[in-house]
């Protein structure tokens, strides 16, 4: 008994064998901004001999040394709370919403930081000010992974799942990578600033 087709079904188009492009594009821009955000993140860390006598100067280097990395703990410290914060928000606002937020105060605190004058110049308001943007830092970066992954995750196709959280978490290490290898190439612990320009864009 042969079948039918009807002209509607004849016409139709064919399903497309690879995911939308709306979801590559998502995929693709939170995977940077996590590279982006992380690239920052660590700077501090890699960076903490030009710190330490820029903003937490005193008679004993290694004291000097000790409290940047204190600072440097804090921002790690901070995380949870950020990642609470903005869960309950992008539970209540979205989660594009939030997580472009996220990536925002990440890149103001990270200019702030960048930008901040030294203790020369502020005395002790200079690194209190720079302790206040380096946890504002953490608490944004404690919201931006957990939200760009739930959101990779729930933009990604059925099956690929796995595969597009993958891609993120890759983007993230590669973005330590990258400025570990642009250590030795800095002539000071500011510089770098080109990543806030691509971070921008993708906001």
């Amino acid at each position: 008994m042969s079948q039918s087709v009807s002209p509607a079904a004849r016409g139709r188009p064919a399903p497309a064998d690879g995911p939308p492009a709306a979801t590559v594009r998502t995929v693709v821009l939170a995977s940077l901004g996590g590279a982006l955000e992380f690239y920052d993140f660590v700077a501090y860390g890699i960076f903490a001999a030009y710190i330490a006598p820029t903003f937490f100067p005193a008679q004993d280097e290694l004291a000097s040394l000790l409290s940047t990395f204190a600072v440097f703990a804090g921002g790690y410290l901070i995380r949870p709370l950020g990642g609470m914060a903005f869960s309950h928000f992008g539970d209540r606002f979205g989660r594009r919403s939030t997580f472009l937020a996220s990536l925002l105060g990440i890149s103001l605190a990270t200019l702030g930081m960048a930008l901040c004058p030294s203790y020369q110049a502020w005395g002790g308001w200079a690194p209190a000010a720079f302790v206040a943007l380096r946890l504002l830092q953490g608490f944004c970066l404690g919201g931006e992974l957990p939200g760009a992954i739930t959101y990779v995750a729930e933009a990604a196709p059925p099956g690929r799942t796995g595969l597009a959280c993958g891609l993120l978490f890759c983007c993230a290490s590669l973005g330590v990578a990258e400025r570990v290898n642009d250590f030795g190439m800095a002539g000071g612990w500011n510089l770098g600033l080109d990543s806030r320009v691509g971070c921008a864009a993708l906001n």
